[in-house]
């Protein structure tokens, strides 16, 4: 297998001579460290990158793959220990940053579907109080109807009259109409059906 072509790179150093000189000195180094040093330190530094990016390259042949991914990284980094477990650290806070930003995210299509359901639900309560309300209503007009209907009833059966039928006018959907049709056995007297002819 042939070794990926390297890019020719810029003359100088790859990073910053302050963030090495922080590194050296967070790692130890007693004063301001030497140009040299921060040289020979970014040399070591890119080549060691460059080095762990062809491995990394150079698994994802064997895997038929033109991408690199994560997961070659850390094959290439299996050997050494230390290394090794802190790209896994890394790799963990980066799932676990992730899922933070997930958590807490203020998209403007999650903002406006958020609330339109919102809406939604005020306008059913709504709804449903106006249901409420005009039920209650509903219940007292019928009873007051109702109330009427029977005082007329004991009116007329007090008087020996023929029971009023129930007018259509405010009945509930639910109750069942009187027909007005007479039965055969029907009569207003006092139960005897009359001669037979």
């Amino acid at each position: 297998m042939t070794e990926p072509r390297q890019r020719p790179r810029k003359t100088g150093s790859q990073f910053p001579p302050g963030e090495l000189a922080n590194y050296l000195y967070a790692f130890g180094d007693p004063g301001p460290p030497l140009a040299n040093t921060i040289e020979t330190l970014d040399a070591i530094v890119t080549d060691f990158i460059i080095e762990v990016c062809h491995s990394a390259a150079e698994c994802a042949t064997y895997s038929r793959r033109q991408k690199i991914k994560v997961d070659d990284f850390r094959w290439a980094l299996r050997k050494d220990s230390v290394k090794y477990s802190r790209a896994m650290e890394l790799i963990q806070k980066e799932k676990v940053m992730k899922e933070a930003r997930r958590a807490f995210n203020t998209d403007k299509e999650q903002a406006e579907t958020l609330k339109a359901e919102q809406r939604e639900e005020k306008a059913k309560q709504r709804l449903a109080a106006k249901k409420r309300k005009k039920g209650i209503e509903e219940e007292d007009e019928d009873e007051d109807e109702d109330d009427e209907e029977r005082e007329n009833e004991t009116e007329q059966t007090a008087q020996g009259g023929k029971k009023k039928r129930r007018s259509k006018k405010g009945r509930s959907s639910g109750e069942k109409q009187k027909s007005t049709r007479k039965s055969f056995f029907d009569d207003d007297s006092d139960g005897d059906p009359g001669p037979l002819e």
